[in-house]
């Protein structure tokens, strides 16, 4: 019987399909990048800073990864601390900076100070760095309602020194601390500016104090009693807002939170003497009280976020605003004028 002959396959498009197959590989295949902390290295410069030793805090970390504060050995954990305490700190400590006094009136003189040096010497780097870190200093005078504060020179810094045998990982966790402390203290002061921490709001406008705002706030008197009490004490020569809780969005239905509280407020205008304007969210309850007085009808929007739980900054929400005039005249002061809120 006659062997049979084996076909021989045909290899020579093998090599055109693996070239394919690489060439599918490649394009599709995604690679895993190492993850890698980016870190703004400060521009060297050619100013020559005179450094304090108190404007300086120093932190370490040796070949064998201790950490070092002031030359002294620490916890990794202490280092916000002497961060918190390297910015705010009783003033006139010996071995911590001196605070500079910032008000809108200093940071105005210093400008014009610097500006007039750079008109002279244009290519001074010391006078344009001064003049934008007191440019700074103003923006943040009117973003605080023109009140003044305390703060370091401008030469105040942490430095951190590493060994060259020192971890990576090391250096990262002293990163952490310091920024801890210092978004420890960024929050601080929100809250004692806004009291709110630092990111609560999305839309944040700082500027609570506009200038037109300057008539009601010089000679302004804060009391905290019944509101009614005021309203009746208020002659034809006084002009009252009002701005009571909200019925129908915070929730005071009961008691002299609700009902009553309003019931007693819409007696006392239709009774006192002084032009007013109330202002509340659309509700039937004000719509019927005050129906023969002048009711508007208008879209608030709100700027800030004052709920609990939902954000309502940017949101319109429908108002009324209610006087009992139809004009008013331009001889108000600050002393006649009553804001009830």
């Amino acid at each position: 019987m006659a062997k049979r002959e084996v076909e021989e396959i045909n290899a020579g498009s093998m090599a055109d399909i693996a070239f394919l197959l690489l060439i599918f590989f490649l394009i599709t295949t995604t690679m895993n990048l190492p993850q890698v902390q980016e870190e703004r290295l400060p521009q060297k410069s050619d100013v020559e800073f005179l450094l304090n030793e108190k404007n300086v805090l120093q932190i370490m970390a040796n070949k064998n990864d201790k950490i070092g504060i002031e030359g002294e050995f620490a916890e990794l954990e202490d280092i916000k601390h002497a961060v918190v305490k390297f910015y705010q700190h009783e003033d006139g400590a010996s071995n911590l900076p001196s605070y500079i006094e910032v008000d809108k009136k200093i940071c105005e003189d210093t400008i014009s100070s610097l500006e007039a040096a750079l008109a002279v010497y244009p290519d001074a780097p010391l006078f344009k760095i001064e003049l934008d870190a007191w440019t700074r200093r103003l923006d943040a005078v009117n973003e605080f309602g023109g009140m003044g504060f305390k703060t370091l020179p401008n030469n105040a810094t942490v430095s951190i020194q590493m060994d060259n045998s020192t971890k990576y990982e090391t250096y990262m966790k002293v990163l952490d601390q310091i920024m801890l402390g210092l978004n420890h203290l960024r929050d601080s002061l929100c809250i004692d500016k806004f009291n709110v921490p630092f990111g609560h709001y999305k839309k944040m406008s700082c500027n609570l104090y506009p200038d037109h705002h300057n008539f009601f706030t010089k000679k302004a008197t804060i009391l905290n009693t019944d509101a009614i009490d005021i309203i009746n004490e208020c002659t034809e020569d006084d002009w009252i807002f009002l701005d009571p809780p909200y019925l129908d969005r915070l929730g005071y239905t009961t008691g002299d939170g609700g009902n009553n509280l309003h019931l007693r407020l819409v007696h006392a205008m239709k009774n006192t003497k002084a032009k007013w304007l109330l202002i509340h969210s659309d509700c039937e309850f004000y719509r019927e009280m005050l129906k023969d007085y002048n009711i508007i009808t208008k879209d608030f929007k709100y700027m800030q976020n004052f709920g609990k739980d939902k954000d309502h900054s940017g949101s319109e929400v429908k108002h009324l605003y209610i006087t009992n005039y139809t004009t008013v005249t331009s001889n108000y002061t600050e002393e006649n004028v009553t804001a009830i809120i």
